[in-house]
């Protein structure tokens, strides 16, 4: 195998952190349109948005298959040599031909064709990040990509105070509220794993500012299942921090956190600002929590339920090949289930979406698209178990977390398997898999004893 750390250069080492920064940087972005609104933004700068290259091929996609075609294509047969890793890619690739084959027996548009394809991109991006991780490290493609998520996350923060669409309690709703928040929420995990990995102080003090900036978001994101995921992050951090065998530094960290936490609510209750907090609080459990029937923000909870119902009729008339990605809004429209008026209004093919990433595909592919979505769902957990097994209990309570929050992300946001928000940080722990079991071989140790960074 090729090795990158003694022949690549510095503007191609460059080049990749660019792409690794891209990819995190397109998440947490403001998103220019509000359903809860009807407001359009126009005044956000093209550095403020995921911008998008080509139809369906954005700027994180594009810069990565520019590196294919100069640079990339010299180290293709590398990033096959990882066994376990080919056969997730390659489940990537069947998702993508199960798409080809839908698009073809249900052509609505070309970009169908297109959103299969960019699967197939995703499967060799994911087998690139293990090639990567192999040769540099898990810090920093952690580091670089950790980054483009916190700077998304001040720039989406920025345009959401300066263009404030809704207020909730003295607060401003996040610029696209569930998109961004969920990515969040979901990504918040990363923290944890990422604070085990390093040991540079100012890794430390990425994790801190990604942390404080992600629960700020997730607060004013208003969404109840953006803010959980967000939660279960902050209890793997503390899970992994803890894990500590030492009674003094374990009493350490508490009394730290207790001052933390003290001095936060203090300032909660005696600042004019704490004051807004607290009074949006108060807004949100109401609208979202409590028994408020003033036309809550998010009635979400039914609606989503019904999708269930409408997607299984939808499944039924088509079991093989589904509806293609774009024959969703005219199939489900012709449902019983949509026809009640418990769901959501549907009002185009190129918004409407069942709000779940396993209704997505079994919608749109069939039974072959849910099957593997299904598999790399659970491949994607099996990696995380293995990665996380070394660290005990701790590290089995934070795979809890991050299958929590995964769940909560594959039932709420439709792009767990389209975007590589789940790509990358698989890739990350398909490749310190791969690197303990050729320590397992070639020294014998037990699995629990190796634990990689």
């Amino acid at each position: 195998m090729i090795s990158l750390r003694q022949e690549v250069s510095i503007l191609h080492k460059w080049y990749i952190y660019i792409i690794l920064f891209a990819n995190g940087y397109q998440f947490i972005l403001p998103v220019p349109y509000s359903d809860s609104s009807n407001i359009v933004l126009t005044n956000l700068p093209q550095w403020a948005m995921n911008f998008e290259v080509i139809h369906g091929v954005f700027l994180a996609d594009f810069l990565f298959i520019l590196y294919l075609f100069f640079i990339g294509f010299r180290y293709i047969n590398d990033t096959l040599k990882f066994k376990k890793a080919l056969q997730f890619a390659l489940a990537i690739i069947g998702l993508s031909i199960a798409g080809i084959l839908s698009s073809f027996v249900n052509f609505e548009i070309i970009s169908d064709y297109f959103e299969a394809i960019k699967l197939s991109l995703f499967a060799l991006f994911f087998l690139f990040v293990v090639f990567w991780t192999s040769n540099f490290g898990p810090v920093i493609v952690l580091r670089v990509f950790m980054l483009g998520l916190t700077v998304s996350g001040i720039v989406n923060l920025y345009f959401t105070f300066s263009n404030p669409i809704r207020l909730l309690g003295g607060l401003p709703m996040l610029l696209g509220q569930n998109g961004p928040g969920g990515s969040a929420g979901f990504l918040m995990f990363l923290a944890a794993w990422f604070s085990v990995l390093a040991t540079k102080k100012m890794d430390k003090l990425l994790v801190i500012l990604y942390i404080l900036i992600n629960s700020f978001l997730l607060m004013i994101s208003y969404s109840k299942l953006g803010m959980l995921m967000g939660l279960l992050g902050i209890l793997s951090v503390l899970f992994l921090q803890f894990r500590s065998s030492r009674p003094q530094l374990i009493i350490k960290r508490i009394a730290y956190l207790f001052v933390f936490l003290f001095s936060f609510f203090t300032w909660l209750f005696i600042s004019s600002t704490g004051e807004i907090i607290t009074e949006g609080a108060s807004a949100f459990y109401e609208q979202k929590i409590g028994d408020d029937s003033s036309g809550a923000i998010d009635s979400g909870d039914m609606e989503r339920l019904y999708y269930y119902f409408a997607v299984g009729e939808v499944f039924v008339d088509n079991p093989m090949f589904g509806v293609g990605y774009n024959g969703f809004f005219k199939a489900i429209s012709k449902t019983n289930a949509y026809s009640t008026g418990e769901m959501s209004e549907e009002d185009s093919s190129l918004n409407a979406n069942p709000h779940n990433a396993f209704l997505y595909y079994i919608s749109a592919n069939g039974i072959i698209g849910w099957i593997l979505t299904v598999c790399l769902y659970f491949l994607f957990l099996r990696a995380f178990y293995c990665v996380l097994k070394p660290y005990g209990l701790q590290g089995f309570m934070v795979f809890c977390c991050i299958g929590g929050a995964s769940l909560i992300h594959t039932n709420t946001l439709i792009g767990f398997f389209n975007t590589t928000i789940m790509y990358l940080p698989v890739g990350v722990a398909y490749a310190l898999n791969n690197q303990r079991d050729q320590i397992i071989k070639k020294r014998k140790l037990p699995l629990e004893n190796i634990v990689v960074n």
